[in-house]
């Protein structure tokens, strides 16, 4: 199965931070993604970013 891919940029709207912080977090291994060369560049994981975003309302207690 092919996995959804987005660009940094919408990763970090997603999760509603800035694009500084979206890499940050792929370096910290919190959202995955892979570089595809030069033209498209890094691409993020989409379900990556969405149980990020799950795992942090779970941790703050906020229901889904």
């Amino acid at each position: 199965m092919i996995e959804r891919t987005i660009n940094v940029i919408k990763a970090a709207e997603m999760i509603s931070c800035s694009r500084a912080h979206a890499y940050r977090l792929l370096e910290a291994g919190e959202i995955e993604g892979y570089y595809t060369g030069n033209r498209r560049g890094l691409r993020v994981i989409e379900k990556s970013v969405v149980e990020f975003i799950a795992r942090r309302k779970e941790e703050a207690g906020v229901g889904i």
